[in-house]
């Protein structure tokens, strides 16, 4: 029997996957999420250097001066990887 012949069965109805380019939003809310103290990938990006860069630019006080330069190039490069598909080639190692 050709395997693409019968489905698999599955017990739940399919429903459809958002998987447009995450916001901002989204973003920030994943970054939250993370739990730290974990060891980085190959990016050496860690989750303590995302959380911070999100502060940097969202800062509690309102006498500190933002400073999002970091954050919004995080929020690029998930949406660029997430829209193309690749990493930019500077990631690689």
């Amino acid at each position: 029997m050709d395997p693409q012949e019968e489905p698999i069965p599955t017990l739940i109805a399919p429903y459809e996957i958002d998987d447009s380019v995450p916001t901002e939003d989204e973003i920030t809310l994943a970054v939250k999420r993370l739990k730290s103290g974990k060891s980085p990938g190959a990016t050496k990006m860690t989750v303590a250097h995302l959380k911070k860069w999100y502060r940097q630019a969202h800062p509690l006080k309102e006498e500190d001066i933002p400073q999002p330069e970091a954050w919004n190039k995080l929020v690029e490069l998930v949406q660029h990887t997430w829209e193309h598909s690749e990493l930019p080639q500077e990631l690689y190692y």
